[in-house]
């Protein structure tokens, strides 16, 4: 009852867009909610990740959805030193020369030919990239060195003419 004596008005909002089919939102409930897409607004932009807030957030929190009627879904991956370098369709994976929780720190390179031209492990090497790499290079056979830049002297039938062991990175 009013206070006043009188009449109690209550009001109660209904969500005009309800009674269509998918996640619809705007004036003539013609645009997707955010983080839905296509011409029917029913599908749900990938790696939404719901535990970090109480917001949803698309793209494992690593890059922006393509949402909307026209959206595709896919998501745009961050590739900065601040947000990290992203990959991925749900932008949970490191890029291919990155490694770390965060992907921001980047496998050993060198110029091995002086031609201006950085190579991941001097390109005679393979990095241990991803969220959970050490960033370390393993060198290819007759290679060593941090960066795999260092070659190890090979004749025919002999590493470091048989007087040695090429110590492999």
């Amino acid at each position: 009852s009013n206070p006043d004596g009188g009449p109690t008005l209550t009001l109660s909002f209904r969500n005009p867009c309800a009674s269509k089919a998918g996640h619809w939102t705007g004036t003539g409930c013609n645009e997707c909610q955010h983080l839905y897409y296509g011409a029917d607004c029913t599908q749900q932009c990938p790696g939404v990740d719901r535990t970090a807030t109480s917001l949803d957030i698309p793209c494992s929190g690593h890059g922006l959805c393509v949402d909307g009627v026209w959206g595709t879904g896919q998501c745009l991956c961050y590739s900065d030193s601040v947000q990290g370098h992203w990959a991925g369709t749900e932008c949970n994976q490191c890029d291919p020369e990155w490694y770390g929780a965060s992907c921001v720190s980047r496998c050993p390179q060198a110029d091995p030919y002086d031609m201006g031209l950085l190579l991941v492990c001097s390109g005679h090497g393979a990095c241990d990239a991803g969220r959970d790499g050490t960033g370390a290079c393993q060198c290819h056979s007759g290679y060593t060195g941090e960066e795999c830049n260092l070659f190890c002297p090979v004749s025919a039938t002999y590493v470091c003419s048989g007087h040695g062991v090429c110590q492999q990175g």
